[in-house]
């Protein structure tokens, strides 16, 4: 089977959204109603098995984008839960590598959601965040160049990493990790083969521990 027939039976168009007529709703709705982009807020989404944590990327009255730590399939139910204990009743859209697109079954008020406090909002703040000493194979891409090496700290909102070679730039950057999306970053500071990344988008502390227990003893 072609990728592309992959896509269409998936219910996944070769641009990343949905297929058929599910595709023409979808788009449709992102139209009718504005989209609050860079949202960067922790939700839980229920599905199958146990609570997924996740990432809003951006949410219109319609639905939502948002970055998960688990594979998605098209089609999915799936109940959002943004404000503690209060959930949205929606179907997965589409999926593809690390971002899930949501269509909620009612329209909700975004302004009003927005101003609330959200599940993870509710607990420890971020300087009291999980953090945990690790050594494990990562790589970071500053600008146009890779560095190869590890990461040796790493929170819900950074990470210290250790280049194989003195490292002599900064700026924006892109960590990868085993098993987790590619984290956008900062370059906060630098200390010749040492560096601390400021995360864009929090990691979800549920999602953190997840992973750091995957990780387990594994180099």
């Amino acid at each position: 089977m072609t990728d592309k027939a992959a896509r269409r039976q998936s219910g996944i168009s070769a641009a990343g959204g949905p297929a058929g007529s599910t595709a023409t709703e979808f788009w449709l709705n992102r139209r009718a109603h504005p989209r609050h982009v860079l949202v960067r807020r922790s939700g839980i989404l229920h599905m199958v098995g146990e609570p997924e944590p996740c990432v809003i990327v951006n949410i219109s009255a319609g639905g939502l984008m948002a970055r998960t730590f688990r594979p998605s399939v098209a089609g999915d139910r799936i109940r959002v839960e943004l404000v503690p204990g209060e959930t949205i009743e929606g179907s997965v859209l589409w999926a593809q590598d690390w971002s899930i697109g949501i269509a909620f079954d009612e329209l909700i008020d975004v302004e009003a959601l927005l101003s609330r406090p959200w599940v993870a909002e509710h607990r420890k703040d971020r300087r009291q965040s999980l953090r945990m000493g690790i050594s494990c194979p990562a790589s970071l891409r500053i600008g146009k160049r890779f560095h190869y090496g590890r990461v040796t700290d790493i929170s819900g909102g950074g990470a210290r990493f250790r280049a194989a070679k003195a490292l002599t730039k900064s700026g924006r950057a892109q960590l990868t990790l085993p098993d987790l999306p590619p984290l956008a970053a900062t370059v906060a500071w630098t200390d010749e083969a040492d560096c601390g990344l400021a995360f864009d988008e929090q990691i979800p502390e549920e999602a953190l521990r997840r992973w750091l227990d995957l990780r387990g003893n594994k180099g």
